[in-house]
């Protein structure tokens, strides 16, 4: 790809988005659809998101601003079928290692849900089976989705081991049986949220408590991150009297993205400090009361 253009560039790169999301939905990869018919056009489209990214940020980006409004169009529209392309995560997680850890959770394209296994998302048929069989198992599910969301803080952070010690590269894939999966409700829910043994709340109360913190201060670096860079080009903005019409347009587009990237830094942020909240309240509940000093059985084993 290269900056010659960036309109012709982003116009070609927004009809490849509106081009996967037809195959996407006409062979659904939770089906059971074959990869084969979208898998190489969803690596390209993912690696030319990023590279539209080092354009941006190199200031050569110079859009008309129905094409920009445009690429944010597309941009969401990539974001709502992100959870189909987990099963690209090999693609994904070679890309993403390559890529500073501190511009990781930025780099969503790569970073959202590459923990995942790439056959995940074909499980889902394979649970909602056993939930609808076993309430037991859905309260399971519930259960397992929300210490997800405790330690992960709802997987809006990725660092491949560097800079979160909640992160684990999925493992090698794996063939799974659905007949096993159907008669182990626990196996297909792990195996839907990658939660590895450790990540437990109940067996791992201490290391756990840990990881949430060490992943709500990544939460927070990179939320002050965004409002910096938004801070930055609100600062050229107010400069603008000696730019051209063309480079007006691609401030005020840089400017709109990194708006938007900062509002879903915030909100991952929030997320992690409340799911904290509900940890701490969670275990003073189970703390239970103390018992009465007077009482003769208090401190008794």
């Amino acid at each position: 790809m290269t900056a010659d253009n960036p309109n012709e560039t982003v116009i070609a790169w927004i009809e490849q988005v509106e081009e996967l999301g037809g195959l996407l939905e006409a062979d659904p990869p939770e089906d059971g659809g074959s990869l084969e018919g979208w898998a190489e056009l969803g690596r390209r489209v993912l690696d030319e998101r990023h590279e539209l990214e080092r354009v941006i940020h190199d200031g050569t980006f110079e859009l008309a601003d129905e094409t920009a409004a445009r690429f944010m169009e597309a941009d969401q529209e990539l974001e709502a079928q992100l959870w189909r392309l987990t099963a690209l995560n090999e693609h994904r997680q070679r890309r993403l290692a390559a890529i500073a850890p501190e511009g990781r959770a930025a780099a969503w394209w790569y970073s959202r849900g590459a923990q995942l296994e790439p056959d995940a998302v074909t499980h889902l048929g394979a649970v909602a089976a056993v939930t609808a069989c076993f309430p037991e198992a859905r309260r399971e599910l519930v259960a397992l989705r929300d210490a997800e969301s405790l330690l992960q803080g709802q997987a809006s952070v990725l660092s491949l081991g560097e800079a979160s010690p909640l992160v684990r590269v999925a493992p090698p894939r794996k063939d799974v049986s659905l007949w096993g999966l159907g008669l182990s409700a626990a196996a297909a829910l792990f195996a839907i949220f990658g939660v590895a043994a450790f990540l437990s709340v109940r067996n791992a109360g201490e290391r756990a408590e840990l990881e949430k913190a060490a992943l709500q201060a990544q939460l927070l670096e990179a939320e002050a991150s965004a409002n910096q860079e938004v801070e930055r080009l609100r600062a050229q903005a107010a400069t603008t009297s000696t730019m051209s019409a063309a480079e007006k347009r691609a401030l005020d587009a840089k400017l709109r993205l990194a708006e938007r990237a900062a509002e879903r830094a915030a909100k991952n942020a929030a997320a992690g400090s409340a799911a904290s909240s509900q940890s701490g309240s969670s275990k003073a509940l189970r703390s239970g009361p103390k018992c009465d000093p007077n009482d003769p059985m208090c401190g008794s084993p």
